[in-house]
């Protein structure tokens, strides 16, 4: 049997799904149910948090070890918000891929009020989450790295969709090498609906992309804000079930044409 490899972030994941666990992925997610409709077995490789550097880096090492098993595969991968940046820091970051690390805005945050104010609804237990977090870092030194990072590189749009499209056509061409099926999609369309203008390595980039494996729900309309859109019900921060279950119906068509 052919086994689904999902990579993303906590929207593949399932953070908030109701068999979710700190340590156990859903299986109610939308890739999980795109793996049932195409009646293959299910390895999900996402974890919250994560941004586009670790997604392409976890997808390809689990690919790799499924390989080497012998296992035939398909991939599906939900890219992440692109002001995620990952490193490989020389210390215990107390995350579960130490020394690596997903720093984004909300790492060196310490107004907890920005955080609420994504939230769709409140909930205590996930907001304890991130408060834990922002202690994590700051008790590391992550927070002032965090800090400086942004305020010198990654607050600029155009380092984001630098570092995001270049993980995507090097996760994209990894798998082509392999002759391995595979089906992108986005949590958040700003990947494509942006503000930066095309210079000649931005274009090189979005040029290498086959976007004949690239599925949006609407035009350039990523996984959440078509949630949204939809009148999906929501946790704190992140569709529910019916959001996953219906997606997967939606994507279903496109992932078997590939």
């Amino acid at each position: 049997m052919t086994i689904l490899i999902s990579g993303g972030d906590s929207f593949t994941y399932g953070n908030e799904l109701d068999d979710a666990t700190p340590n156990r992925f859903s299986i109610r997610t939308w890739a999980s149910n795109l793996a049932d409709h195409m009646e293959m077995s299910y390895d999900c490789t996402a974890w919250g948090g994560h941004g586009n550097s670790a997604i392409a880096r976890r997808t390809m090492t689990a690919c790799q070890k499924h390989i080497e098993q012998g296992h035939n595969i398909f991939v599906t991968v939900m890219w992440s918000f692109p002001s995620r940046y990952e490193f490989r820091f020389t210390y215990d970051t107390h995350e579960r891929d130490a020394p690596w690390y997903t720093i984004t805005p909300w790492t060196h945050e310490r107004d907890q009020s920005v955080i609420l104010d994504a939230f769709k609804n409140f909930k205590e237990t996930v907001f304890d989450h991130y408060k834990r977090n922002q202690l994590t870092a700051q008790s590391t030194g992550l927070a002032d790295f965090s800090e400086h990072f942004f305020k010198d590189v990654g607050d600029s749009e155009y380092y984001e969709l630098y570092t995001t499209v270049k993980e995507m056509v090097f996760l994209q061409d990894w798998l082509k090498q392999r002759n391995i099926k595979y089906v992108y999609t986005y949590v958040d369309d700003c990947i494509f609906d942006h503000n930066t203008p095309m210079d000649s390595y931005l274009k090189t980039l979005y040029d290498s992309l086959d976007l004949t494996k690239i599925y949006n729900p609407g035009k350039f309309c990523g996984f959440f804000k078509w949630a949204q859109e939809g009148g999906y019900p929501f946790g704190a921060t992140h569709p529910l079930e019916p959001a996953h279950e219906n997606f997967a119906c939606k994507l279903l068509p496109f992932a078997e044409a590939i």
